[in-house]
């Protein structure tokens, strides 16, 4: 796993970049979208997303894939939940994007935790603008480290977008987790999985995010250990793969023979997902969990 000291390096050096590609109404989600193939069926048809849609269209088809995910996920939390407007917490929030829609459209408290402090100034400086200060509360700190962001009442719904992937160490993460959150709370989140821990596109993977992705049932035991139930898996592999051939596009637009090399290798790495989630290398899945 990279440092702490690397990790905020890495994120700070894309941030300009994440902006660009992803922020449209106020919020910029750092993660896939879900698509619906009746109402986008072109999105499914297609191979490769055309780039003649132009940087505009695919960002804005992006972003819309993005809060629906993001809105999915809430609602089948939300049938778990106990309590209305719980306190929330985004963990890996990036630039904020799902703390901010979460407190805009649902009224929901957010403690944004991210481990990069200019994420964080931009996430306050975002809700400030926005009168949302009341509401989200970006919090700096290692997810490893719950001394740094603990909060002095229990959450009763934790949210998570393509993160614990990144993080490793799942019985951990988790662990903690459940220690933060009272009895009844939902944690709901979305990532992906390997078919099998070691493939190619394990390793690949690994070695991108000098990670360790698991596969579903790992994280399910681990989430079990940890002390919570399983109240929802859904598979949603087949809904996000547009995402891939959306962000493939825009890269083919906006990436040159001048783009440093980290540019060109994220559009080859966003190429081989689309590939990966395709053939059945990889999977992409909600989860709902409650802890007991």
């Amino acid at each position: 796993m990279p440092t702490r000291e690397e990790l905020i390096d890495y994120y700070s050096r894309k941030e300009s970049e994440y902006l660009g590609k992803y922020l449209l109404n106020d919020r910029a989600h750092a993660h896939v979208g879900i698509y619906d193939p009746e109402r986008q069926p072109e999105l499914f048809r297609s191979g490769w997303v055309d780039s003649d849609l132009g940087v505009d269209r695919l960002k804005m088809l992006m972003h819309l894939g993005q809060e629906r995910s993001v809105s999915e996920l809430f609602q089948l939390a939300s049938e778990w939940l106990t309590e209305p407007e719980p306190k929330t917490l985004d963990c890996g929030a990036g630039l904020g994007g799902t703390s901010i829609l979460l407190a805009e459209r649902y009224g929901l408290r957010v403690d944004a935790l991210t481990i990069v402090p200019s994420q964080g100034r931009h996430i306050q400086r975002e809700a400030d603008r926005l009168n949302l200060a009341g509401l989200v509360t970006a919090r700096v700190g290692d997810v490893f480290s719950p001394d740094d962001w603990r909060p002095s009442k229990p959450y009763g719904l934790i949210m998570s977008f393509d993160a614990f992937s990144q993080m490793g160490r799942k019985e951990t993460v988790f662990d903690i987790l459940a220690r933060t959150q009272r009895a009844g709370g939902v944690l709901a989140f979305s990532d992906h999985y390997v078919a099998s821990r070691t493939s190619e596109i394990a390793a690949y993977y690994n070695k991108y995010w000098v990670s360790e992705i698991s596969s579903l049932q790992e994280t399910v035991s681990a989430l079990t250990a940890a002390g919570y139930r399983i109240r929802y898996l859904r598979d949603r592999t087949d809904r996000q793969i547009p995402y891939w051939g959306l962000s493939v596009a825009y890269s083919e637009i906006t990436t040159s023979d001048r783009s440093t090399a980290r540019r060109l290798e994220t559009k080859s790495f966003h190429e081989a997902m689309k590939a990966a989630h395709h053939g059945g290398d990889m999977q992409y899945y909600q989860v709902v969990a409650s802890k007991v």
